[in-house]
């Protein structure tokens, strides 16, 4: 991870958005990596946390999402919640965004987009930034990582948000 003054740069493998298709201009076009669910057994557990996840832009925590999913799904467990969010996000169905706290959030958006995280309350936000030239600064990254190759890219801008007084 290269933090360079309020803006974070994550080169996750296999996860996220991944840089290795050009379009025809060009440009660097952003595609999931990761497996998808074609041969997975159906699981209604996982249907539910889906459910719960669709349409939320507050990027929950997986103990939020038990402790709400379980309202519907009593006997679902912790570690069924963690293994389903793994295979969602592995699926490319959701995304998983480091908050602060060191907890994992969850977010079922997965277009190109960005994050602010507040770093007085730790709360994130959905960004849309697609105006970013994102394949230049690609491009300059890996012109910079001396033979290395990239395969996917975030960013997360932090600061104070409008509640706390940003």
């Amino acid at each position: 991870m290269t933090n360079c003054k309020d803006i974070s740069y994550y080169y996750v493998n296999s996860n996220y958005y991944c840089f290795n298709h050009r379009d025809d201009f060009g440009g660097v076009l952003f595609h999931q990596g990761g497996l998808t669910m074609t041969g997975r057994k159906h699981s209604r557990q996982r249907d539910f946390i889906l459910d719960f996840l669709q349409g939320r832009a507050d990027h929950p925590t997986a103990d939020l999402i038990y402790a709400n999913v379980r309202q519907s799904c009593p006997n679902i467990s912790l570690g069924t919640v963690y293994r389903n969010l793994s295979l969602l996000c592995e699926s490319g169905e959701i995304q998983k965004v480091y908050g602060l706290d060191g907890a994992d959030r969850f977010d079922p958006r997965t277009d190109w987009h960005s994050h602010f995280v507040c770093l007085q309350c730790g709360k994130v936000q959905d960004l849309n930034t697609v105006d970013v030239n994102v394949s230049e600064m690609v491009h300059r990254a890996s012109a910079s990582c001396n033979g290395g190759t990239i395969s996917s890219c975030r960013i997360s801008y932090f600061g104070r948000c409008s509640s706390c007084g940003g």
